[in-house]
């Protein structure tokens, strides 16, 4: 068996590599894929998302997330453009960036905190583990893969809950 240990620059006690000269522009851009709900700027979603089939994300629940740009606009017509739906707030936490050698592609890691009001109920997805790609195209970057999940011992105790009854009604129905 063959064991591989690595350490990164943040665990040997290193800085966040922010030197590059786009870091500050790719951080926005994380920031924004998330911000841009506060006020409903759709024009920014659509610059932050690939335009394409290429799109993947993944959210934290097995029905979340779009594959390719249209997946994206369905979601944005029917759930967080209506009026059932506002965010509230978000936060980003622990933000890793890192860029390709040649400086067209970035991979990032973070701790996201997203709010909001969902038919009158307020929500938090709390302490997630956010992931994502970032191309960059001509002169943009864009995020052209996104990943959320819990850490499974850190999923919140009531979403824990509502997850055990969902696959206990999954379970009886097969």
């Amino acid at each position: 068996m063959l064991l591989c240990l690595t350490v990164s620059p943040l665990e040997a006690g290193q800085p966040e590599p922010s030197d590059h000269p786009d870091y500050e522009i790719v951080k926005a851009v994380i920031e924004d894929s998330i911000g841009w709900a506060i006020d409903k700027d759709l024009d920014r979603l659509f610059q932050i998302f690939a335009d394409d089939d290429d799109l993947l994300i993944w959210w934290v629940g097995s029905n979340g997330g779009a594959d390719g740009i249209d997946d994206l606009r369905t979601t944005a017509e029917t759930v967080w453009m209506k009026p059932d739906f506002k965010a509230t707030k978000f936060e980003f936490r622990d933000v890793r960036i890192r860029f390709s050698k040649d400086g067209t592609m970035a991979w990032y890691a973070c701790h996201l905190d997203d709010c909001g009001i969902w038919k009158g109920e307020k929500f938090c997805v709390s302490d997630v583990r956010k992931t994502g790609v970032l191309e960059k195209r001509g002169d943009q970057w864009t995020i052209v893969q996104s990943h959320a999940s819990w850490p499974v011992d850190k999923i919140p105790e009531d979403t824990w809950q509502r997850l055990v009854k969902a696959r206990q009604r999954n379970d009886q129905e097969d």
